[in-house]
């Protein structure tokens, strides 16, 4: 079995100002209450194509799970969605609060066929910004080193990466 090693990017949201908002195409809103079967199978989708996850895909797909059913009281719960037309082909679902250890519950998610669009930027500057706008100094994303994310696109917007050892094990 491959050792997974995890990573935690931190992006100083202070600075996220100084970077230019990514062109897209597509629109980035706040999801509403009706769509969350919708916003599942994208997440769930996202991890299920992701090599990177290969290892300990049942333990992710049951965190992803939970993180769409809990509640998050008192830490907000919030989901951003992208949409192409009225189908939703990306999502990123994070918590708004100052004391956790990883604010991007799933980081930003892409159906397969939308990928290599710059919608995964789009979607996670959105994020930070939603999160700088929640008067946030500073936001947290845990991945996988080989993951897509830590490679390609949590480095943007001044993320800057640190080994990381979940508090509970994902394999």
């Amino acid at each position: 079995m491959k050792f997974t090693r995890w990573q935690r990017f931190r992006w100083d949201l202070e600075k996220l100002l100084s970077f230019p908002a990514p062109q897209n195409p597509f629109l980035i809103r706040l999801a509403e209450l009706d769509e969350s079967d919708k916003i599942q199978k994208v997440i769930l989708n996202n991890f299920s194509t992701g090599t990177a996850w290969t290892n300990s895909h049942k333990a992710i797909v049951a965190k992803m799970s939970s993180y769409l059913n809990e509640d998050f009281s008192p830490h907000p719960k919030h989901t951003l969605v992208a949409l192409h037309g009225t189908r939703i082909i990306g999502a990123s679902l994070f918590l708004s609060a100052n004391d956790v250890e990883n604010h991007l519950l799933t980081g930003p998610c892409v159906l397969h066929e939308y990928r290599s669009r710059g919608l995964a930027t789009a979607l996670l500057h959105a994020t930070l910004a939603f999160l700088h706008q929640a008067t946030l100094s500073h936001a947290y994303g845990v991945t996988t080193d080989q993951s897509i994310p830590a490679r390609f696109i949590y480095p943007k917007f001044g993320g800057m990466a640190e080994d990381y050892l979940p508090a509970v094990s994902t394999e």
